[in-house]
């Protein structure tokens, strides 16, 4: 049961981290700076703004 809370409360921490990286993106930070903060890939960075219809810069 608290693998299920454990695997909910990560899921959660990336729906989170999604948010703020859309916000960085919506302020036009770098890519290379948003890489650096969040610790997510320029791919999957990429992928979240195509996603929400964001450039990425």
């Amino acid at each position: 049961m608290s693998d299920l809370f454990e695997e909910i409360r990560a899921r959660d921490r990336e729906e989170g981290k999604a948010e703020i990286i859309i916000n960085m993106l919506k302020g036009h930070m770098h890519l290379d700076v948003i890489e650096k903060l969040s610790g997510w890939t320029a791919d999957n960075i990429r992928a979240l703004a195509q996603k929400n219809g964001l450039a990425v810069e």
